[in-house]
């Protein structure tokens, strides 16, 4: 198995994401492995303007995570996604401001390792056990 990893791809917008799943997409590779900052959150948390307040800030959270479904709903290969720190700063968020949206990932092709957890990418009984699970 061929493992094609990636991170800091930044998407910012709707056609950022469409243009990065499908290039994913058109990879020759077994997997695609996902290294964290694959969203910007630019939109929201991330946005540099001082002249957009840190509650607009929150409320366009959603606008960024709809980048994110839509590009991991435009996903076709099998990934495996570490979260990074743009990921998990916005989880943060989320969670201390409790709203009501969710990072969630919809796609039964994206694999979201816990708690940290280290796959060993080089045919170890882990990453077969994975495979089978993605299948």
């Amino acid at each position: 198995m061929i493992f094609f990893p990636i991170g800091d791809l930044h998407i910012e917008s709707m056609e950022q994401a469409r243009i990065f799943a499908d290039y994913l997409n058109s990879r020759k590779e077994d997997y695609i492995v996902l290294l964290g900052d694959i969203i910007h959150f630019a939109n929201s948390i991330w946005n540099p303007s001082k002249e957009i307040s840190i509650e607009q800030k929150i409320e366009n959270i959603s606008i960024d995570i709809s980048i994110w479904l839509e590009f991991q709903r435009r996903l076709t290969k099998r990934t495996i996604y570490y979260f990074g720190s743009h990921e998990m700063f916005a989880l943060q968020v989320i969670s201390k401001k409790r709203l009501p949206i969710k990072l969630r990932i919809d796609n039964p092709r994206i694999y979201v390792p816990k708690d940290f957890e280290v796959l060993r990418l080089s045919g170890s009984k882990l990453i077969t056990t994975l495979i089978y699970t993605l299948t």
